[in-house]
């Protein structure tokens, strides 16, 4: 079995990657493209993205889990990968063809332009039988998927710079993010078949899987009740560049907490394995000490965006997306509710089988949400924030949900899980008094100049160290083993 703390270090390397890039590459994007083209863009994105769901068949979540528990089993694990691959051709076909369809013929185009993005979008849900990363997870090939994610990112890197020059490169660029997808899958397609093979398939067996694979596919088409179903509101905004906001804000936040929440998402293979070996005591283990580590780190990066939203957005965007900061301080309270979410939905309730349990609750808050959008979109509100708020509503019912399911039928103990949620959550609450301090001696206008990014800094190193102060004075476990850590290896590199 492959290490744990490599597959992590890996993961966060891809995250870190995949944050980077657009970091680099997001500001150039968006100072450089027009916000009306951006905002076509993301209108468009936001219709096709819709449609990936369908395609891919819910057999990304369920691929993980099942190869997970049988990937020692060499002819069941080649049964079940053909089976799979098989069904997602079929998905990706029919799905294909529908959305060719509906973008051709019950859309509305203001130009040509917008017949060309959705056509080179469409080709992303085209080649999504591609999409076998399912499996390197299952293996853990978490090496791999770093070196791939390099060739990608440089790949992106690359062409961005040399094809996209003035305010009206919006084709080159929906090229470019098409090209990236498509290449990422491929690479994936060939490397795989180092470890798997197709074998005949029986037409009873792909009948086994329909039951899991919709369930899982309405669980995915229920999370689209949330952001997705948010960004289509805003598509029919009297102002169009709505969206854009809502999606730079978006961007910006789940960059940032992105690449935590990839150390975290390792664990899920691995707490497949330990649930289907029924080692309990080992997936209990690993889930208490991965949901501290999570919010350990992911609390204060989120109140940090709270304070800091609006100079983070101007950092990113330009003063295009003044407007945008207010969005991306209300999506990192989302943030918060979110790895709740995903520690509770999916390392708990989703491993352990209850998929059910989990389209019901999802479905309840989705339709939370719309019910509220609704309620804004006739009452003429558009500002994206209103938006967003409204989806955190939906959210923390969903989480209300989860816990009293848990409790009631008594599947864990989530003592430790919400006292520490409750901890990093009351102690990074502080951020906000030194944020008025800083503010108060060092006052600075809505722009980025010397005296901001002095600000900035001043708020960061100041959080920063009072939230490890509190934590080391309460001699919080997470921080010791982190420094017994951080000093082990100083020592073996000083040998």
């Amino acid at each position: 079995m492959k290490n744990l703390k490599i597959n992590a270090l890996a993961s966060v390397t891809v995250r870190v990657l995949n944050i980077l890039s657009p970091l680099i590459t997001g500001p150039y994007i968006a100072r450089t493209l027009s916000k009306e083209n951006i905002s076509l863009f993301d209108a468009s994105n936001t219709i096709a993205q819709l449609f990936i769901p369908f395609a891919t068949f819910g057999i990304y979540t369920y691929g993980v889990r099942a190869i997970s528990k049988v990937k020692n089993n060499i002819k069941k694990r080649n049964e079940l990968f053909s089976e799979l691959f098989f069904l997602s051709v079929i998905s990706t076909l029919i799905t294909s063809l529908i959305y060719y369809t509906y973008v051709t013929n019950f859309l509305d185009y203001k130009n040509n332009i917008q017949i060309y993005v959705y056509s080179i979008l469409g080709l992303q849900i085209l080649c999504q039988f591609l999409y076998i990363e399912w499996i390197n997870e299952a293996f853990e090939n978490y090496t791999f998927i770093l070196y791939k994610t390099i060739v990608v990112r440089l790949t992106i890197f690359t062409l961005t710079f040399t094809l996209i020059k003035d305010a009206d490169d919006v084709l080159p660029y929906v090229s470019i993010m098409t090209l990236a997808e498509i290449l990422n899958m491929l690479i994936s397609f060939i490397w795989i078949k180092k470890e798997v093979k197709f074998v005949k398939i029986k037409i009873k067996n792909l009948l086994k899987l329909l039951s899991p694979l919709f369930t899982i596919l309405l669980l995915s088409n229920l999370n689209m009740l949330y952001i997705y179903l948010d960004r289509i509101f805003l598509t029919n905004s009297p102002v169009s560049t709505n969206i854009s906001d809502y999606v730079v804000s978006y961007n910006i936040v789940m960059l940032i907490t992105g690449v935590i929440s990839g150390a975290i998402s390792v664990n899920i293979p691995r707490l497949s394995y330990y649930w289907g070996e029924n080692k309990i005591e080992d997936y209990t283990n690993l889930i208490n000490k991965g949901s501290q580590f999570f919010l350990f780190l992911i609390t204060p990066i989120s109140f940090g965006l709270m304070i800091l939203g609006t100079e983070a957005t101007l950092i990113y965007g330009g003063d295009k997306f003044l407007s945008a900061g207010i969005v991306t301080s209300i999506f990192a309270i989302r943030a918060l509710i979110l790895a709740l979410d995903n520690i509770i939905g999916i390392q708990i309730l989703f491993v352990q089988g209850y998929e059910k349990k989990l389209a019901l609750y999802i479905a309840i808050g989705g339709l939370s949400n719309l019910a509220l959008n609704s309620l804004l979109f006739y009452n003429n509100l558009f500002s994206p924030e209103y938006y967003i708020m409204t989806t955190i509503v939906a959210e923390i019912i969903v989480v209300i949900l989860y816990v009293q399911f848990i409790i009631r039928k008594n599947i864990m103990n989530l003592k430790n899980l919400l006292q520490n949620f409750l901890k990093y959550t009351i102690i990074s609450s502080t951020f906000f008094v030194v944020s008025l301090i800083v503010e108060k001696f060092i006052p600075h206008s809505i722009i980025i100049n010397k005296i901001t990014i002095l600000s900035i800094a001043i708020k960061i190193i100041s959080c920063g160290l009072i939230y490890f102060l509190i934590l080391y004075i309460s001699k919080d476990k997470m921080l010791y083993d982190t420094i017994y850590f951080i000093k082990g290896k100083i020592k073996r590199l000083a040998k």
